[in-house]
C-alpha cells in the first residue's frame, strides 16, 4: 500500500463495493495512527482508490487512516498504514569564485547541490583523481592554463556528477620582487636563505667549512674566508653563491670597499653560472688576490 519518494507518498487502497458506500476519507498523522476519522488531517476525501501525499518532510514518518463513509455519515474503522519519504539521488552543481586571474590562482568553490548530499569528490583538473572531500573547499593552480572541473555528490539515495568544460582560466602571473641581502641572509647553514659559501679553486667551487669558534666560513686556506659583510681570499677565491628561488630577472646592488689600509687592491667580480656579469676594482692598483 506504500511507495515513498522525495517530499511525497503514493498510497492505494480498496473501497467497498456496495451501494451505501458515499466516499472513503484518507487522515494523516505524525507521532501516531488516527483514532477515529477526524483525528488528523484530512488529506483526501472522495471516491478514488489512490493518492499522492505531497508538500511532506523528508525523514520524517506519517500515519494514515482510510476511513469508508456511507450515506448516513457513519465511518467505519480505519484501515492503516505508514510511510517515511526519502531524498532522491542529489543533483550536483557548485560555484566558483574567481573563475579566472593569473597564477599562483586560488579558488574558492561552493557546492550548490541540491537532495542533501552527505559526501563530495571534488577533481579541479578533470583528471580523474579527486582532490578534495570537503563541501566547499578551495584549490590554488598554480600553472597557466584552462580547467575542467568535475563534483560528484553522494547520498543515500545514489550520486550525481556535474562537469564544468573549461570553467577555471588561468595566466601566467607576474612573480612578485624579492629582495635577498647578503650579510641579513648570512647562516650558519649552506643554502640557507638562498646563499652559499664556496672557494674557487681555479677549476671547480667547493664548499667552504663553518668555523663556529669564529662565526664565519673558511676555505682549504685557514685565511680564506668569507664572514657576515666581508670576505678575504687567500690562494683561492672566496666566493658567495646566491641561487634564485624563482625564474626572472634579477638585479645586484652592493658596494665593494677595502676593509683597512693595509690592504693590498682587491676585485669583486659576479658571475651568472660561469658567465662573468662584470668586475668591480675600488683602488687603482694590481691585485694580489681576487674576491668573487
Amino acid at each position: 500500500m506504500r511507495h515513498g519518494h522525495f517530499g511525497s507518498l503514493a498510497l492505494s487502497w480498496t473501497n467497498p463495493g456496495t451501494t451505501d458506500w458515499r466516499w472513503t476519507r484518507l487522515v494523516r498523522k505524525t507521532g501516531g495512527y488516527p483514532t477515529h476519522w477526524r483525528d488528523g488531517f484530512a488529506c483526501y476525501e472522495g471516491k478514488l482508490s489512490a493518492y499522492t501525499d505531497i508538500g511532506l518532510a523528508n525523514g520524517t514518518t506519517y500515519y494514515y487512516g482510510a476511513y469508508t463513509c456511507d450515506h448516513a455519515g457513519n465511518y467505519s474503522a480505519a484501515v492503516t498504514t505508514y510511510g517515511t519519504p526519502a531524498a532522491p539521488a542529489p543533483t550536483a552543481n557548485f560555484t566558483a569564485a574567481p573563475v579566472s586571474g593569473s597564477a599562483t590562482l586560488t579558488v574558492n568553490f561552493t557546492d550548490t547541490s541540491t537532495d542533501s548530499p552527505t559526501s563530495w569528490a571534488w577533481d579541479f583538473t578533470n583528471d580523474g583523481t579527486n582532490d578534495s572531500t570537503a563541501q566547499n573547499p578551495s584549490y590554488a593552480y598554480s600553472s597557466a592554463g584552462t580547467y575542467t572541473v568535475k563534483l560528484t555528490a553522494t547520498n543515500a539515495q545514489g550520486s550525481d556528477s556535474e562537469v564544468k568544460a573549461n570553467y577555471i582560466t588561468v595566466t601566467a602571473g607576474g612573480q612578485q620582487s624579492q629582495t635577498w641581502v647578503a650579510s641579513t641572509g648570512y647562516s650558519s647553514t649552506q643554502g640557507a636563505n638562498q646563499w652559499y659559501y664556496k672557494e674557487w679553486t681555479g677549476s671547480a667551487y667547493q664548499n667552504m667549512t663553518w668555523n663556529a669558534g669564529n662565526g664565519w666560513w673558511n676555505g682549504t686556506y685557514t685565511t680564506c674566508i668569507v664572514g657576515n659583510s666581508w670576505q678575504h681570499p687567500e690562494n683561492y677565491l672566496s666566493a658567495r653563491t646566491w641561487v634564485s628561488p624563482q625564474t626572472g630577472s634579477t638585479r645586484i646592488t652592493g658596494t665593494v670597499t677595502l676593509q683597512n689600509s693595509l690592504s693590498d687592491g682587491t676585485v669583486a667580480s659576479i658571475y651568472q653560472n660561469s658567465r662573468s656579469c662584470g668586475v668591480r676594482e675600488p683602488l687603482p692598483m694590481a691585485p694580489r688576490n681576487r674576491t668573487t
